[in-house]
C-alpha cells in the first residue's frame, strides 16, 4: 500500500497526515527518550509493539474521560517524567485520546511537541485533523478548548480491523459529511465501494481516510478558527451532539442522525432536492448507520437535547449556524432560529 503525505499549514502550525503503512515512522518523529503517550487500553492493545520503549499514560474512555480531571492526570504524569518543552505528546486512540493530548500538549508549559496515532475510523477520518482539541464541562461537550495544529498525524489502516463492529461503522458518518460538504464524486465513490469498505479492505479504507483528510485539510487551511467556511464541517453535528450528549449515542450515529434530519430541513426548504437528501440518507443506511431514533426515549428527552443545542458554541443569541446541505457536493451555512431547530429535534422524538 503505498504512503500518502497531506499537509496542512495554518496560523498555529503546519501539520503532516500520513496515510498507509505508516506505523513504523513513529519513531523517527517522536523520540521515546522525551514523549509521552496519552491512550486507553483498547487502542494500546491494538498498537501492540508499535508503543514498546514509550512511556505509557492510559486514561478512561468514552466521553466521560475527556474532561479537566484527565487533563490534569497528563500534567501530572508530565510533571513526573519532568518533561520540558522540548518533549512531545502522543495521543494513540479514538478521538476522545486525541482530544485530551492536543489540549494538555497546547497548554502544558504554554506548548510542547504534540502528534496523534488515531486508531479509529472516525478519529483518522476527521477528529485528529483539523487542530481542533477540547474537554467537556458540565456535560456540555467541547466548552473548553484551543486551536493548535498536531505535528504529525499517523493514519494506519492495521488498527482499524480490531474496532468492534458498531464503532467501525460509526466512523463512516464523517466520510459522509465531507462527501456531501465538497465532492459528489467521492460520495459516488462511497457508494460503488460501501461493501468493500465495510469488509474492511486496507486500501479501501486508506484511499476513503484520504480523500476525507484532504477534503478537511482544505476547509481548514482556509479557515482555521471557524470564523467562515469551516462551520460547513458542522453539518449534522448542531443535532448530533444533543442527541450524543443525552441519549448517550457514538458520535458517528448521532451525527448521521443530524445529517439526515438537516438533508430533510433543507428538503423541506426546497434548498436541497428530495432525490439528494434520500440518496444521503440511503449511504448512511449501508454503512450501518442510524437516519432516525430507534425505540421510545426517555420522557423529557426532546427538550434536554433542546437545552443542549442551547449550549452549543455555534449559538448567537436566538439563533445557530447550521450547515445546510445545496446538494450533494455543496453545503451552506445560515443562522437557523433556535426554535426552528427546537421544532426539527420534536420531530425526531415524534
Amino acid at each position: 500500500m503505498s504512503l500518502r503525505e497531506i499537509e496542512l499549514s495554518c496560523p498555529t502550525g503546519r501539520s503532516r497526515v500520513l496515510v498507509g503503512d505508516c506505523l513504523p515512522m513513529l519513531r523517527e518523529l517522536a523520540d521515546p527518550a522525551t514523549c509521552l503517550v496519552v491512550s486507553d487500553s483498547k487502542a494500546r492493545e491494538a498498537l501492540g509493539s508499535s508503543l514498546a520503549g514509550y512511556r505509557v499514560l492510559e486514561i478512561g474512555e468514552g466521553e466521560s474521560a475527556k474532561s479537566l480531571a484527565t487533563i490534569e492526570a497528563v500534567y501530572r504524569a508530565l510533571l513526573e517524567a519532568e518533561a520540558d518543552r522540548g518533549w512531545t505528546l502522543v495521543g494513540a486512540g479514538g478521538g476522545v485520546v486525541c482530544d485530551i493530548a492536543g489540549f494538555a500538549a497546547a497548554t502544558y508549559m504554554r506548548g510542547i511537541g504534540c502528534g496523534f496515532v488515531p486508531t479509529t475510523l472516525l478519529a483518522q477520518l476527521d477528529a485528529s485533523v483539523g487542530g481542533k482539541n477540547g474537554v467537556n464541562v458540565g456535560g456540555y461537550k467541547n466548552i473548553a478548548g484551543v486551536f493548535r495544529q498536531p505535528d504529525f498525524v499517523l493514519c494506519d489502516p492495521a488498527p482499524l480491523s480490531r474496532l468492534g463492529e458498531r464503532d467501525f461503522h460509526a466512523g463512516f458518518s464523517e466520510a459522509v459529511k465531507h462527501a456531501v460538504i465538497a465532492s459528489e464524486s467521492y460520495f459516488a465513490y462511497l457508494e460503488k465501494e460501501h461493501e468493500s469498505a465495510l469488509a474492511r479492505d486496507r486500501a479501501t479504507l486508506a484511499n476513503i481516510v484520504r480523500q476525507s483528510v484532504e477534503i478537511k485539510a482544505s476547509v481548514v487551511a482556509g479557515d482555521e478558527r471557524e470564523s467562515g467556511p469551516r462551520a460547513k464541517l458542522n453539518l449534522g453535528h448542531t443535532v448530533g451532539h444533543g442527541l450524543e450528549a443525552i441519549l448517550g449515542l457514538r458520535h458517528g450515529e448521532a451525527v448521521s442522525i443530524g445529517m439526515r434530519a438537516a438533508c430533510d430541513f433543507s428538503a423541506d426548504l426546497g434548498v436541497m432536492s428530495e432525490a439528494d437528501a434520500a440518496r444521503v440518507a440511503m449511504l448512511l443506511g449501508r454503512l450501518g448507520l442510524p437516519t432516525e431514533l430507534d425505540g421510545a426515549a426517555p420522557t423529557g428527552s426532546a427538550q434536554r437535547v433542546i437545552d443542549a443545542i442551547r449550549r452549543d458554541k455555534k449559538r448567537d443569541g436566538d439563533t445557530i449556524k447550521f450547515a445546510l446541505p445545496e446538494r450533494i457536493g455543496s453545503v451552506r451555512v445560515e443562522r437557523v432560529g433556535i426554535e426552528r431547530v427546537s421544532r426539527l429535534v420534536e420531530g425526531l422524538f415524534a
